[in-house]
This record gives C-alpha cells, sequence and structure tokens, in this order.
C-alpha cells in the first residue's frame, strides 16, 4: 500500500467516523427531546418511524449505498423543515433518516446508532 493510498483510507476513516459522531449526537439530542415530549405525540413520532422503517426496507434494495445515505441525510433535512408544526413528523423523518444512514456508515458511532434505532423498533413491535 502506498502513502497516498494510505493518506486516503485514513481521511475516508476520518469522515465515516465524523458522520458517525454527529449521527450520535443527533440521537442523543432527538432521544431527549422526544422524553419531553407529550406521550401521545411521542407515540406518534415512533409509530411514524416504524412505518417509515417498513416503507423504506422495502425501496432500500434498489438503492446503491450512496442513494441510501443521500436519502437519510434528506430525510433529516426533511424533518428539520416541518419541526415547528408537526413534531411527531419532524422525529419520525429524523429517526428514519438516522437508521438508513447509520445502516451505511462504517463507524462504531453509527453502528450504535442503527443498534439503538434497531432496539427501539424491537421494543415497540414485540
Amino acid at each position: 500500500m502506498g502513502f497516498f493510498s494510505a493518506l486516503r483510507d485514513a481521511a475516508a476513516e476520518a469522515n465515516e467516523g465524523a458522520h458517525g459522531e454527529r449521527l450520535k449526537s443527533g440521537l442523543a439530542s432527538t432521544m431527549s427531546c422526544l422524553e419531553a415530549l407529550d406521550e401521545r405525540v411521542r407515540m406518534l413520532a415512533i409509530a411514524r418511524f416504524i412505518e417509515s422503517r417498513k416503507t423504506l426496507q422495502q425501496q432500500m434494495p434498489n438503492w446503491s449505498r450512496e442513494g441510501r445515505i443521500k436519502v437519510g441525510r434528506a430525510l433529516q433535512a426533511d424533518a428539520r423543515k416541518c419541526f415547528d408544526l408537526d413534531q411527531a413528523k419532524s422525529y419520525g423523518l429524523w429517526l428514519s433518516g438516522a437508521w438508513i444512514e447509520s445502516g451505511e456508515r462504517q463507524s462504531a458511532a453509527a453502528e450504535y446508532v442503527h443498534l439503538v434505532l434497531e432496539e427501539i423498533v424491537k421494543q415497540v413491535t414485540e
């Protein structure tokens, strides 16, 4: 492996790590905010996440890794746009976007986010 190849690999790893940390920080913030919401709104947000996740799972096999990351990031951006008028929708979108993106990122932080979101689904659907 050449010097430039090693440098490129190190930069890619650092980039993945930064995205993972962003997701982990966003998850901590989102979970804290969800806890503070009215229970009905919180449950609606989680239900929207679970429903959206089902739809995404059906569509994802046709997307590339980069496509899945783009969709995940777009869902997170959409969440910010509707926050003031529909918090349940906003949190549901953010969780869906973080779920799909964290499943594609290659870092311990992203893996942690994905596992936490999978556990939420597991606890609600069992």
